[in-house]
């Protein structure tokens, strides 16, 4: 069975031979739970002389903490890695002279939607949450446009659609939010991979 130690491994061994330079824009990778989508990106990310990588996963648990310093420890030391789990609109209005023509990388943007809806969850009904989701999601989108303008941006993203829907209903709002925001990412998006047990399975080129 291929581990994600030995999925990342072996994108790190291909990329020392790949050249891929990204124009400027937004590509997304899109997959399920551990899929391969963090190691693709690491792979995407060292054909550029910089990346500035923005981790939106939560360290409130040990395993997870452990998790998110293992991923960081593998990476080029001259990445500047932000853990941004809330407010990832300020963080990106914070990074912009910090780029310097360094690729931008999210990881992930589903996780950030998830996190932001857990943190509002006691205050707000489930129509709120979604009219607040949609609504910080255009936000993100708004920062990322401008962005992309100038910058290359590798954006991660999870794809809830593929399970059974649940049975509790603020899950069920989070799963309808996480898949209608992805959709709206697409359309902003001049690529996509998606994901499925460490393989790309399908690549989309938009065609202007």
């Amino acid at each position: 069975m291929t581990t994600n130690s030995g999925l990342k491994k072996f994108y790190i061994k291909c990329s020392l031979r790949y050249n891929n330079n990204m124009k400027h824009g937004v590509q997304l990778i899109l997959g399920g739970a551990w899929s391969g989508k963090t190691a693709r990106a690491e792979f995407l990310a060292r054909a550029h002389v910089r990346a500035l990588w923005i981790g939106t996963g939560s360290r409130a648990l040990p395993e997870l903490d452990s998790h998110i310093k293992s991923l960081q420890a593998g990476r080029p030391p001259n990445w500047v890695q932000i853990d941004s789990p809330l407010n990832l609109v300020a963080t990106l209005q914070d990074i912009k002279k910090q780029l310097d023509n360094s690729l931008l990388v999210i990881d992930s943007f589903s996780q950030w939607i998830c996190n932001e809806v857990a943190h509002k969850a006691a205050r707000h009904d489930d129509k709120q949450l979604m009219d607040l989701c949609k609504y910080e999601a255009e936000e993100f989108f708004s920062e990322i446009e401008s962005l992309a303008k100038t910058n290359s941006i590798l954006v991660v993203s999870a794809d809830f659609g593929q399970s059974l829907p649940p049975h509790d209903a603020g899950q069920r709002a989070i799963r309808m939010c996480v898949g209608m925001t992805n959709a709206r990412l697409g359309s902003i998006s001049s690529s996509a991979e998606l994901m499925q047990a460490g393989f790309t399975i399908h690549k989309y080129q938009r065609i202007t």
